[in-house]
This record gives structure tokens, sequence and C-alpha cells, in this order.
């Protein structure tokens, strides 16, 4: 059980921590541009740049920073979404303890609901097996054990 929890866990805690070190490494990049932005006003005001080169670099900064803006409302976002799939995990590792709990001798039953565990099972050419866990739809499982 604790093998199968902690593969589950795995893929879901490697995708968050890329995600928030990306994100990390984005407000660094940003805080970066507003420093750059402060130097180019000053060399504007000091008239060490002209106002068409200044303008030249503040419109590639504010481009820049839109895009870094953008991204970091993707990642803000995929990182709530990331939220919602530790509650779904919790949900599946408490259905997969009332299934491990059950003595199923009718094999339909049984076949239905490991059905409802594995989303998918992946064979490579090289013998290798991946097994893809439903943790999106904890409920379904568990009312199927309620009516085992």
């Amino acid at each position: 059980m604790d093998r199968l929890y902690d593969a589950v866990k795995g893929k879901v805690g490697l995708k968050q921590s890329a995600l928030t070190k990306e994100l990390h490494k984005l407000k660094k990049h940003q805080e970066q541009l507003e420093k750059n932005v402060q130097g180019l006003i000053t060399l504007f005001s000091n008239q060490a740049l002209t106002l068409g080169a200044f303008t030249v670099q503040n419109h590639r900064i504010h481009a820049e920073q839109e895009a870094l803006a953008k991204r970091k409302v993707e990642l803000d976002s995929i990182l709530e979404a990331q939220k919602d799939t530790e509650e779904q995990f919790r949900a599946f590792q408490k259905q997969i303890a009332l299934f491990a709990k059950l003595d199923i001798d009718d094999e339909q039953v049984l076949k239905q609901l490991l059905h409802q565990v594995i989303d998918k099972i992946k064979v490579h050419q090289d013998g290798t097996i991946k097994i893809h866990y439903n943790i999106a739809q904890p409920q379904v499982l568990g009312e199927l054990l309620q009516g085992a």
C-alpha cells in the first residue's frame, strides 16, 4: 500500500516542486526587470540615453514583463489545481484502504473495482509496465465499495 501511495504521491510532488521552482525564478526575473527599468530611467534622466534608445529599451522590458506576468498567472492556476489533486490523492488513499480491507469472492465485482482504481496500463516494447492510477474520481470507487 505504501509503495502504491508513494508512486502516486511522487508524481504529484515532483510536478508541484518543478512548478514552484519555476515560479520562484520568474519572480526573481520580474524583480530584475524592475531594477532594469529604474536604471533605464536614471540613465535617461542623466541624459546618458536618447529618447529613441530609452523608448526601444522600455518597450522591450515592458513586453518581457507582460510575458512573465502571463506565465505567472498560468503557474498560479496550475498550482491551485495541484491543491485539488492533493485533496483527490487523500480521497484516493481512503478508498484504497477500504478496497484493501474487502474480501471479495465475486471475480466480476473485483474486476469492476480494479477498473475504477486503475485508469490505464501501458506495456512498453522493452517489457516495462506503467500503471496510471485513477485519483481523479475516488468518489466513484467509494460508491462501488459501499455496494460490494
